[in-house]
């Protein structure tokens, strides 16, 4: 308030005491008066970490939806794989020859099943699901808005004040991080085992039949 005081009268520390009360005391009517149509001046927030919370939400949020576009490149590289061990593995141990047949049939097993575990990775980390520990009373929560009336959401929305949605944002956050950081481990694990699995089997499948003709 003395702040207040300060900014609407430079010269506040310099008044009398007996206008420095009176300033006060105006103040304080015209805050009481703010408060009783609504306004919220005693839980005061800075709009700076609503706005922060705010911007780190959607960068969370952001996150999550770039797995999408990475999840449909892997699901086309195994859907060529997956194809290719179907449809020409016979041909391919059958063109080896030279008594190896058996050793590209093996290559062949093994990039298949990788190809099934990595599937698997990549299905899990873009499975739609509600992320852990999510408030399913929140205003927030698209589950509870759906559960709602039209009207009965607006009238309760419209009644929440700032500190409640600011509070349930940030526990909404915490809970969407969790979400996004399951799916980011769960894809790694799929692009490890490209790359530490499948590419040394087709490099080593590649290598069997080149060595054979």
């Amino acid at each position: 308030m003395e702040s207040v005081a300060r900014r609407l009268d430079p010269s506040f520390d310099c008044l009398p005491e007996a206008a420095r009360d009176d300033l006060r005391r105006r103040i304080e009517e015209i805050r009481s008066a703010l408060e009783a149509e609504g306004w919220e001046f005693t839980s005061r927030l800075d709009r700076t970490t609503y706005e922060m919370a705010q911007w780190v939400f959607l960068r969370v949020d952001a996150t999550i939806a770039a797995a999408t576009p990475k999840a449909v490149i892997l699901l086309s590289l195994h859907g060529a794989i997956v194809s290719i061990v179907a449809l020409q593995g016979q041909k391919i141990v059958e063109g080896v020859g030279h008594g190896l047949g058996w050793v590209a049939g093996l290559l062949l097993l093994g990039l298949f099943l990788a190809s099934i575990v990595a599937l698997w990775f990549v299905f899990a980390s873009v499975i739609p699901r509600v992320a852990p520990h999510t408030d399913r009373s929140s205003l927030l929560f698209f589950g509870t808005i759906a559960a709602r009336t039209r009207e009965g959401f607006v009238d309760e929305f419209l009644r929440c004040d700032r500190q409640t949605f600011l509070r349930d944002l940030v526990h909404d956050l915490h809970s969407l991080s969790q979400l996004a950081d399951q799916k980011h481990r769960t894809f790694v694990r799929a692009f490890r085992t490209v790359l530490l699995v499948e590419i040394p089997l087709m490099a080593a499948l590649a290598l069997l039949i080149a060595s054979t003709t």
